[in-house]
C-alpha cells in the first residue's frame, strides 16, 4: 500500500474492503474503494488537486483534503423523488377512414376515439383526423410496463394492424405508439412507498420494436414539467 492509500484508511478510519469505518460521514462515503481510487486519480492526474492535496498535507489536515478530493455527500434518494404522471398508448390515425372503420377491420375495441378538425376555413382548412386508441393509464407501473400491457392486447393482432397501417399511410395516416409524461405534476397521487418503483427509467425491448417496424408505427415521446411559476403561486 502506498502512502496516499495508509494516509487514507488512517483519515476514515476504514478499510479498503469496505468494512464498516468508525464515523458516520466515513460510513457514508469514503470507506467506499471506489472513492479512494477516485480521491488516488484526482491526486495523481490533476494538478490543482495534487497542490491542494499537498498543501493540506503539510498543514496537517489530510481528513479536509480527502472531504474535498471525494467530493459532498450524495443527496439521500428521498428528497430527490418527483412526482411524475406518465401513459402510454398505440394510436391509428386517418383523415378518411373513421375509427368505427378501424374497429370493424381489426376487430378490436378501442379504449378511446377521437376526431379532430379546424373549425375554421382560414387561413387554411386543416383536415379532419380520425384516431383509434388502445391505452394504459395504470398509475405506478413504469412506461415499459405500460407499454407491454397495450401490446398484449395488439399482438393478436399484429398481421391485421400491419395490413391496415399500410393502408392508412397511403391515405395520409399511420399508427404511432405515444408515450406521455408529466414531471412535477402534483395534482396526481403518488406513493410514499418505500417499495414504490422507479418511474424515472425506461427501455424498448426486442419485442416492442420488432411489433413497431412490423406495422410501420412510428414512437412519440411527450414530457411536461408542470413546475408552476413563481409568479402563478
Amino acid at each position: 500500500m502506498d502512502v496516499f492509500g495508509a494516509e487514507f484508511l488512517a483519515a476514515v478510519g476504514g478499510s479498503l474492503d469496505g468494512s464498516t469505518p468508525r464515523t458516520p460521514w466515513r460510513s457514508s462515503r469514503a470507506s467506499h474503494p471506489r472513492l479512494y481510487t477516485s480521491a488516488q486519480v484526482s491526486v495523481r492526474y490533476d494538478p490543482n488537486s495534487r497542490k491542494y492535496y499537498a498543501r493540506k498535507r503539510a498543514e496537517g489536515k489530510t481528513v479536509e483534503a480527502l472531504i474535498f478530493l471525494v467530493g459532498p455527500p450524495p443527496a439521500p434518494l428521498a428528497s430527490t423523488r418527483v412526482p411524475l404522471h406518465q401513459y402510454a398508448y398505440f394510436a391509428l390515425f386517418s383523415q378518411r377512414i373513421s375509427a368505427d372503420d378501424m374497429t370493424s377491420q381489426l376487430g378490436i375495441t378501442p379504449d378511446k376515439v377521437a376526431v379532430r378538425g379546424s373549425r375554421f376555413t382560414e387561413p387554411a382548412v386543416v383536415p379532419v383526423d380520425h384516431s383509434w386508441m388502445i391505452e394504459c393509464r395504470d398509475p405506478g407501473l413504469r412506461v415499459d410496463h405500460q407499454i407491454a400491457r397495450v401490446l398484449d392486447r395488439l399482438h393478436p393482432h399484429t398481421d391485421l394492424i400491419c395490413d391496415l397501417t399500410r393502408h392508412l399511410v397511403g391515405t395520409g395516416g399511420g399508427a404511432a405508439l405515444h408515450v406521455v409524461r408529466y414531471f412535477n405534476d402534483t395534482d396526481q397521487a403518488q406513493s410514499d412507498s418505500a417499495d414504490a418503483p422507479n418511474l424515472f427509467g425506461w427501455h424498448l425491448d426486442r419485442q416492442v420494436l420488432d411489433f413497431l417496424s412490423a406495422t410501420g408505427a412510428e414512437l412519440d415521446v411527450d414530457e411536461y414539467d408542470m413546475t408552476e411559476d413563481d409568479d402563478a403561486r
